[in-house]
């Protein structure tokens, strides 16, 4: 693995970590009802909201989902074993005794092709 492709993965792992991390923020859970009364409460029923409907809590939960999916997207560009490593799993598969399974017809050892 080249320097460029270890420092490409090792940023994506740090985002995912990031992402992890912001997944577990309650900064915007705290409600701060304690103690008020139904009146100051309906006082305050439209603050707090995006777009006048989505609750702060809510709207912070869709943008992390969001960045979940692009992190993700990200990382099977940037992390995914690139055709080398399939094809050197796919040589071990077949080499494995008994794994008739992969192996074109006629190329097993004992086989003959019929045509």
């Amino acid at each position: 693995m080249t320097n460029a492709r270890r420092t490409r993965v090792a940023l994506f792992w740090l985002l995912v970590a990031t992402l992890v991390a912001a997944q577990q923020c309650s900064l915007f859970w705290q409600s701060g009802t304690a103690g008020k009364t139904s009146e100051q409460l309906s006082a305050e029923i439209g603050q707090g909201l995006i777009l006048g409907f989505l609750p702060t809590p809510l709207f912070y939960h869709v943008c992390v989902s969001l960045a979940a999916v692009v992190i993700w997207w990200i990382g099977t560009i940037v992390a995914w074993p690139g055709d080398a490593a399939i094809t050197g799993a796919r040589a071990l598969s077949e080499a494995s005794p008994g794994n008739r399974s992969m192996a074109p017809p006629g190329e097993l050892a004992g086989e003959e092709d019929d045509s």
